[in-house]
């Protein structure tokens, strides 16, 4: 019997969610969302906690391609940043801990699909990284009162 340890000084996180607000002069009000949640023993510091969100149109083609492990490209950047407020370099998640950040951002109504990364960086010599993607269908045809009230998750 092989045992695996447990590595309680290695991070166990889990991350990244779409959540459309409502629709709004064209506009679909969306909520980026990075949950950080220490599952380990140790507190973890993490660096350069950063996302893209890219967009798939009506009329862009539906391509796989190799840069991606042949999956789907969305060839529409929509918004890219960081989750850290301005002038944070870090942030640490203790133990059991969980850290919920966000981006609002809009999205064009004529948008059929969402693709959103989100990383970040461990600190130290290593540089090793975490990295997480969560997609979602552009809600067509919802009504704006049923979006407005933020429980449509994707």
């Amino acid at each position: 019997m092989e045992i695996h340890p447990q590595r309680e000084n290695q991070p166990n996180i889990d991350f990244a969610e779409i959540k459309f607000i409502g629709l709004h002069a064209g506009w679909w009000i969306v909520e980026l969302i990075a949950i950080v949640t220490n599952h380990g023993k140790v507190q973890h510091q993490l660096e350069q906690f950063e996302f893209d969100l890219n967009a798939l149109g009506p009329d862009d083609p539906v391509e796989q391609r190799a840069q991606w492990g042949n999956q789907v490209h969305f060839p529409q950047l929509v918004t890219k940043g960081s989750f850290l407020p301005d002038g944070t370099q870090y942030f640490f998640i203790d133990p059991g801990g969980t850290a919920r950040y966000s981006h609002v951002t809009r999205v064009s109504e004529q948008t059929r699909f969402l693709l959103l990364h989100a990383w970040f960086q461990y600190p130290g010599n290593r540089r090793l990284h975490h990295a997480a993607e969560s997609t979602a269908a552009v809600l067509v045809g919802i009504p704006n009162k049923i979006a407005s009230e933020g429980n449509i998750l994707v």
